[in-house]
């Protein structure tokens, strides 16, 4: 009796162990394949009244592995400053905006790492150009590419990126480095990917209809030689306010980005009809943004 005992004793100490060891291990792999999110940037406060701006398988069959093409999906690079060098040229929707058509990612299931955001100090025009560098060699034939601008535009004359126009629309970075719509219009020819979408939110936007081709839609909040401006009473440029924030993420409109700006231009036009943005559209199809 006594060493039936025994041997039932420690049998069981041995099954205890072995259970323990492999709840532990189980536990130590969910939490090694966790990986946190990032953004590049810093987050910023933004304010000011408006100031310009299946079936069972036979045993024995493993069930194949679909691996997606990286090159697919929804691509993006999303820029917002508010700080600029020096004093009163600061704004306050910038880095709002961005963080809005960040969200607006989210919501349409864009993954984290399809997409660089860059905010105030971090959007330097070395660094722009790297995320746009990035954009053109990730973003496929059958993808998207979405290029998102927040920030201060500036018109500049003598034809600077040399396309032939007295007037270049410019892009003004964290640092005071420029990026012509020419330039952009580079990037986005290298770029393979068949639908390209291209929002601006700063003043002249319309000026950037130089970029337009085949597969490219230009949303922008003003039109060429217009300012475009930020409100206090919701923080954002009137274009991200409308077309962003009630027309997507609130559900006004939740189909297609041509649908969402529709809608964000006759509420504009009831609410504060010399805000009214613009649109370029050589798509030849709606675009819905979407992870697939």
């Amino acid at each position: 009796m006594a060493i039936r005992s025994a041997g039932r004793t420690v049998g069981l100490l041995i099954l205890l162990v072995l259970t323990t060891g492999v709840v532990g291990g189980a536990i130590h792999l969910s939490a090694a394949v966790e990986a946190p999110l990032r953004v590049m940037g810093s987050r910023a406060e933004a304010s000011r009244v408006d100031a310009s701006f299946g079936a069972d398988l036979p045993r024995g069959t493993a069930p194949a592995v679909e691996i997606p093409d990286p090159r697919t999906g929804v691509w993006a690079v999303v820029v917002g400053i508010d700080d600029y060098p020096g004093s009163g040229r600061d704004l306050r929707a910038g880095v709002a905006d961005a963080l809005d058509m960040a969200a607006t990612l989210d919501h349409y299931g864009v993954p984290a790492d399809h997409r660089q955001v860059l905010l105030d100090g971090a959007a330097t025009r070395d660094a722009v150009v790297r995320a746009l560098d990035w954009l053109a060699a990730n973003a496929g034939p059958k993808a998207t590419a979405v290029f998102f601008f927040s920030g201060h535009v500036r018109e500049v004359h003598g034809d600077p990126d040399g396309d032939g126009e007295e007037t270049d629309e410019t892009m003004v970075f964290a640092d005071d480095g420029l990026m012509t719509d020419g330039e952009l219009k580079g990037v986005l020819d290298r770029t393979q990917a068949r639908r390209q979408w291209v929002a601006m939110a700063g003043c002249f936007a319309g000026g950037f209809d130089d970029i337009m081709a085949p597969g490219r839609l230009l949303t922008g909040a003003s039109p060429e030689g217009s300012l475009a401006y930020e409100n206090d009473r919701f923080d954002r440029t009137y274009l991200v306010e409308y077309m962003l924030r009630r027309a997507i993420l609130q559900g006004s409109a939740p189909n297609s980005i041509q649908d969402a700006f529709n809608w964000a231009t006759d509420a504009l036009r009831k609410d504060y009809p010399s805000r009214l943005p613009v649109m370029f559209d050589q798509l030849g199809e709606p675009l819905v943004l979407s992870a697939a």
